[in-house]
C-alpha cells in the first residue's frame, strides 16, 4: 500500500495527550509555555471533553480549553471526543492514538504519570504507552501513515506527588501557566455558586496549586518547577544540557 506524505505543517515537536481539559495546564502547563517561547512545536489531545466533571459542561469545559490554548500559544489542540469516566484501553483506542502519532510525529509525548488516583488519569497512561510502542509497528493497521515511534515519554503528575525523573524550569512561565489554569473558571471557586463542591472549588486550591510549583523546584533547588517520571530512561545527547 503506498504511504500517504507526512503533511510536515501538522508535526510537532512535543504531543501532550491528557484526559480531560484541565489536566495538562494544571501537570505541565510551564513546561508547555516555556518550549512555545523557546520556538518549539507543542500540540495538545484532549481525550474527552470532561463532561463527567460536577461543574461546568461539555461546552462550557471546551471553550475554555480553546482560551487556555491560546495563552499557551500551542500549534493546535484537538478534542477525540471519548467518553469520560467510560473511554476503555481497546483496539479502538489504541488505532485512534497509533493514528495521531503518525500524524503529528512527535520526538516527545507528555501525559498522565501512571497509576494516578484518578482511573482515567491511569487509563491515559497506559493507553499512551501501548499507542506509542504499536505507532512504530509496520503492521499495524490504520490509514497508510508511516510508522512513527517518540524517544520520550513523561508523566506529569496530578494531585499525587511522585518522585520525579526530571525536572522543568517554570520560574520565568508560572504567572502564564495560572493564567491558563483560571481559564477553567467553571471548575473553580465561585462565590455563592449553586454547582456541587469538588476539590478543585475549594475556595484556596488554586493558591495550592500554584505552591505546589514552588515546592517541586525545591528539589531542584529552583524557584518554581514540575516534575515528570519517564517511562523509560532517558538518553541524554548532551550533557550540557543540563541546569
Amino acid at each position: 500500500m503506498a504511504r500517504t506524505p507526512v503533511d510536515s505543517s501538522l508535526t510537532v515537536d512535543i504531543l501532550v495527550i491528557s484526559a480531560h481539559p484541565d489536566d495538562a495546564e494544571l501537570g505541565c502547563g510551564g513546561t508547555i509555555i516555556r518550549h512555545v517561547r523557546q520556538g518549539v512545536r507543542v500540540g495538545l489531545i484532549d481525550l474527552t471533553a470532561g463532561e463527567m466533571g460536577s461543574r461546568g459542561d461539555a461546552a462550557t469545559r471546551l471553550e475554555e480549553a480553546r482560551k487556555a490554548a491560546d495563552i499557551m500559544g500551542i500549534t493546535f489542540r484537538e478534542n477525540l471526543g471519548l467518553p469520560d469516566a467510560f473511554f476503555e484501553v481497546n483496539k479502538e483506542t489504541r488505532l485512534l492514538l497509533v493514528h495521531k502519532i503518525r500524524q503529528y510525529r512527535p520526538q516527545v509525548i507528555i501525559t498522565s504519570a501512571p497509576g494516578d488516583r484518578h482511573p482515567d488519569h491511569d487509563k491515559t497512561a497506559r493507553l499512551v504507552k501501548e499507542a506509542v510502542f504499536w505507532a512504530g509497528m509496520h503492521r499495524i493497521p490504520t490509514p497508510p501513515l508511516p510508522p512513527h515511534r517518540p524517544h520520550t515519554i513523561l508523566g506529569y503528575m496530578h494531585a499525587d506527588y511522585v518522585k520525579p525523573d526530571l525536572l522543568v524550569d517554570i520560574e520565568a512561565v508560572i504567572d502564564q501557566k495560572m493564567a491558563a489554569v483560571r481559564a477553567y473558571a467553571s471548575q473553580f471557586h465561585i462565590p455563592d455558586s449553586n454547582a456541587p463542591e469538588t476539590f478543585l472549588s475549594q475556595p484556596g486550591f488554586l493558591r495550592a496549586a500554584e505552591g505546589r510549583a514552588y515546592g517541586i523546584g525545591l528539589w531542584g533547588h529552583r524557584y518554581a518547577a514540575e516534575g515528570f517520571v519517564a517511562f523509560k530512561i532517558p538518553v541524554l545527547n548532551n550533557l550540557l544540557c543540563l541546569e
